[in-house]
């Protein structure tokens, strides 16, 4: 059973039917070892766990991994090593590829690519499947998102989870491992919600205010700005299948992308749509004054200015509602990649 509210959870908790039927603790422990042991950047860009700006050491890596393994086996806890692969500098964390139950073993779907080449070794996977005859769950081929343990927690003697929704794990990812893992209740959340975050603080509300709008066209005509702006753009898209949105997206950050469209609309009917998001406090009339301002400083500044591809779909959204655009966009990709 999953469950998506606090109350639902917290009734079938007094209900009084879970016991605890399984093993709390693992009967061994697998690792993989550190091989020239490095921050994956993919990995990081969207783990505040993990900084990129601070050196790791490798050798330090290896020393704590096996003082680790040293302190589990005096626990009378038996402890398998894998080698790790200098192809993936970072797979010393292999609970959030693999993961099993008694009998089962189970392979997540990863978000990043070098995570999902991660799932695909063959030496754990043999290991488990035909010397400790383990079936295998295979999430990986499946068209979802689950990364184990990464993203749900479990009382393993209760078959108990806790999932929070994330880019890492999504509704189909959640269902996935909660039948993999034979869970008796699982409590599926949105671990934050959906919108633009920086240093975990929400700050979409702030992104399209009267303030930010006055000054938006001068600081993005700073070169060096964009420069910035742009390079990090391309390593957050980096190995993703992204939709990416910007005046200069098809032109400069990404001019070979599969899939361009320039999506225009009139002046007069971009003011009235900002003036009914209620976020500004300016009249029509003057909301469509700052957008023609900010059209002729995009269009004429000296980078990155606001043109259309010459391989662009034009799509003009003046006299269109926002779920005929969708169909529109949606219906052009299709055709593209046929």
């Amino acid at each position: 059973m999953i469950v998506t509210t606090p109350d639902a959870f917290r009734e079938q908790l007094e209900g009084d039917w879970m016991i605890a039927d399984s093993p709390g603790v693992p009967r061994a422990v697998f690792l993989v070892e550190p091989a020239d042991f490095a921050l994956s950047r993919q990995a990081a860009r969207d783990n505040s766990y993990m900084d990129l700006t601070v050196g790791v050491n490798p050798d330090l890596a290896l020393r704590q991994h096996r003082e680790l393994t040293d302190r589990i086996a005096e626990c009378g806890v038996p402890v398998i090593r894998f080698p790790g692969r200098t192809e993936n500098p970072d797979d010393l964390f292999p609970n959030n590829v693999f993961a099993t139950i008694p009998g089962r073993f189970i392979v997540g779907a990863m978000l990043n690519p070098e995570r999902r080449q991660e799932a695909q070794r063959n030496d754990i996977r043999a290991f488990f499947t035909e010397l400790m005859h383990y079936q295998e769950v295979d999430l990986s081929k499946r068209d979802l998102v689950a990364e184990l343990t990464g993203a749900v927690v479990l009382d393993r003697a209760r078959r108990l989870g806790f999932c929070g929704l994330s880019h890492r794990v999504d509704e189909a990812g959640c269902a996935a491992m909660h039948k993999a893992f034979e869970l008796a209740l699982t409590f599926r959340f949105e671990l934050k919600p959906d919108g633009l975050y920086v240093n975990r603080q929400r700050v979409e509300e702030f992104l399209h205010t009267d303030a930010v709008d006055a000054w938006v066209a001068q600081v993005s005509s700073v070169s060096d700005i964009r420069t910035v702006v742009n390079r990090d753009l391309r390593q957050v898209a980096s190995g993703l299948d992204s939709v990416v949105e910007g005046r200069d997206i098809t032109t400069v950050v990404f001019p070979d992308a599969k899939v361009k469209i320039f999506l225009d609309a009139s002046v007069e009917t971009r003011a009235k749509r900002r003036y009914h998001q209620g976020i500004s406090e300016l009249s029509i009339e003057e909301i469509a004054e700052r957008i023609r301002q900010r059209d002729q400083i995009d269009r004429t500044k000296a980078v990155g200015r606001l043109e259309v591809a010459e391989d662009a779909i034009y799509l003009d959204t003046s006299d269109l509602t926002i779920d005929q655009v969708c169909e529109k966009v949606i219906d052009k990709i299709r055709k593209t990649a046929q």
